[in-house]
Parts: C-alpha cells; structure tokens; sequence
C-alpha cells in the first residue's frame, strides 16, 4: 500500500554486500533547501518543526537560534531551551526503544511478547510519550520511579555508576541479572549486535567556533552539503556515544555498545529532571546576515545554517545526525561491504544502533536476483 508520508520522508536501501556508495541509497528529499528560501525569518523555526516532526523541537530550537546568530543576536540565554531539548529528547528514546526494538531484534513469538511489555510500559507512563512536550515537561518528576522499577529494574543512578565504570561488564551483568523487559531484550540482542563493526571518527566539528565556521563556509560554497556531509574531507559518526561529555566515544565499537549508550542516557536524563547540562548547543555568527547553530539532540548533532536577507530567509542547510551516519561512504556503508555474508539480524542491530530517522528496507543478493528474474 503506497504510504504519502512515508513518500515525503523518503527511505534508505540497504545493500549488504554491494560495494560503497550503491551499498546505501538515501531517498530522503533535502526539504529545507527547498521550502526555506522566501520565507519569513521569525515563521522558519515553526516550518521546520512541521516538516522535521520527529525531533520537532529540536529543529525548532537550532533554526531559532541560527537565525538569531544570522541577525547577530546569538547571545540568547538558552537554559529554557535546552531544558525543553531534554524533555524532547528523553521522550523520543522512551518511543523509539520500546516501539522500534522489540520488533526489530527480536522476531518470532518472544519479540512479540517483548513488544507487548513495551507497549504495556509505554501505555502505563505517568505521561504519555504521545502527549504534547509541555505536558511532557510537567511530569518529568514523576517518570523517573517508572523508568527505575519497568525499563531499568534498579536505582537509575546505580545503573549509571555501573556504565561508567566499565560500560561492556556492566551490560553483560545487567542483562543477564535483571528480570526487567530491556534487561531480557538487551541479552537477547546480544549475540547478533555485540560484534565489532567500522567506525567513523566521532563528530566533533561543534567543538570548536574555528571548525564550525570553516564548515559553514564549506556549506555555503558547496564543498560539502548536509545531504552528505564531510568534516576534514571524511564522513564523521554521532550519536549518544559522540557527546561532547563523553571522554572516549571510541570505545563504542559495537551497535550492543551503542544502544547501551542510548540506555545510559535515558538513565542520565531521568535522574538530571530539568538540569541543562548533559546536553549541548550553541551558534556563532560568520558574517553580516549569516549564522550557524547546533545542538545534540536524540540521535546525534543537529545543524541549521541560516542566511538572510533582511527579515527573509535567502538560504537555508538543515545537517542532521541522518546524513552523518548513513553517508555513501560512512561507517555503515564500510560495514556494508566489508562484511558480505553479515548475517540480517546483525544488519538489523547495525540500523537499530544508528537509528535512521526515516524507514529502511534492507535488499539482499536473493531478493536483487529475484526481482531481475521477476522483471
């Protein structure tokens, strides 16, 4: 059945096995290069929002700040902001580990009754994931009893301690000792996604003002495009393992690592409530009229580029952590077509790890030859 949205959002094609870039095809439309220019400055953050309703927020906040670095106003207090981005952020792991996982990591009869845990969990939240983010946001103390005694079966930050002191140990001791339905998901995933795949270098480019104007500048002349962005001439990896307070995003070479990591910051963000200083953002101004901005929302760093003219938009790029991961030449593509006999449910545990904002399908060697013989 033909799915409008899902036409709008576009896809990626998985090709294990086939050789960089035809291993990795994005259909996903580059939709603020196109609807942003014309438009009214104070109107694109609400724009971008709808379009990017995933991460609504997120994408709302980067563009206003982008702009405000445009008019030259970048100096905004932000710790309302980026305690809505926790609140959004929180919630948008909450949807996509219990709605994704189960179903992709475990098929068959067990995954299912997993599935239904986790919508059972999620239909018993003391806020729904579904309500609006300001609802959302006032009852942020009264989820994290939830989180600890159905998602993590333990005190929160006892599971954060056991992370940081060896993240691998503790998700091997976790999983097999907790009866909780993550634990049994975690353990269950284990064998397909606890294996060694390429790595890029963590996206670090938002570090430092230097390297972030040096990137917008190579947006603006069409070195490099937030369909498929470099950093150094090199694809670059983000996610909850890349933040800027983690000390060591290279030990995360697994997806089972990199899930944990998601699970982590649940933990993290759970425990923190409204506290602004687990994640981060901020923007800088380059020249009269332009502006960039960044922030680490759920599934990495998210950038907007803004240039005006006057009150109007001339020119717009949105960076997302989607185009980072999944570039024709990235860590997944290597993976891809290093790996040529990886089995599909280390594909699947690969994907779920870097987590595509847009659906996937995955075409195997017998399903390309199948439909050559059905044509």
């Amino acid at each position: 059945m033909f799915d409008a949205s899902m036409a709008l959002a576009g896809e990626l094609t998985v090709r294990p096995g086939m050789a960089m870039p035809d291993n990795l095809r994005s259909s996903r439309p580059v939709w603020a290069s196109s609807l942003a220019p014309g438009s009214q400055a104070a109107q694109l953050p609400m724009l971008l929002a709808s379009v990017f309703s995933n991460c609504a927020e997120a994408h709302r906040i980067c563009s206003q700040w982008a702009c405000d670095a445009a008019r030259g106003c970048g100096n905004q207090p932000q710790d309302f902001a980026l305690a809505r981005l926790h609140a959004e952020t929180l919630r948008e792991h909450l949807r996509r580990i219990a709605l994704d996982w189960p179903g992709r990591l475990m098929p068959g009869a067990e995954g299912a009754r997993i599935h239904l845990q986790a919508m059972k969990c999620l239909r018993e939240a003391p806020v729904l994931p579904g309500r609006p983010l300001d609802e959302w946001i006032k009852g942020l103390p009264s989820l994290l009893p939830w989180i600890e005694q159905v998602w993590l079966g333990m005190s929160a930050r006892a599971w954060v301690s056991g992370w940081e002191r060896d993240a691998h140990g503790w998700l091997e001791l976790w999983s097999e000792e907790s009866e909780s339905w993550l634990a049994r998901l975690m353990l269950e995933a284990r064998d397909a996604a606890d294996r060694e795949v390429c790595c890029a270098p963590a996206l670090r480019v938002h570090d430092s003002d230097s390297e972030l104007a040096e990137f917008a500048q190579q947006l603006q002349s069409g070195e490099t495009t937030g369909h498929q962005p470099k950093w150094r001439g090199l694809s670059a990896e983000t996610g909850c393992w890349t933040r800027l307070c983690e000390g060591t995003p290279s030990m995360y070479r697994t997806p089972w690592l990199k899930m944990g990591a998601r699970i982590a910051e649940v933990a993290r963000l759970a425990t923190r409530n409204r506290e602004t200083t687990h994640l981060r953002g901020g923007q800088i101004t380059l020249e009269k009229s332009h502006g960039i901005a960044w922030i680490e929302m759920a599934r990495g760093v998210l950038m907007h580029r803004v240039e005006l003219d006057g009150e109007r938009v001339n020119r717009c790029d949105v960076v997302a952590p989607t185009e980072w991961n999944f570039h024709p030449q990235g860590a997944v593509a290597r993976t891809l077509e290093m790996q040529k006999s990886l089995p599909s449910d280390h594909i699947i545990a690969l994907m779920t790890a870097y987590d595509p904002c847009v659906n996937y399908r995955i075409e195997t060697q017998q399903s390309r030859i199948g439909a050559l013989q059905h044509a």
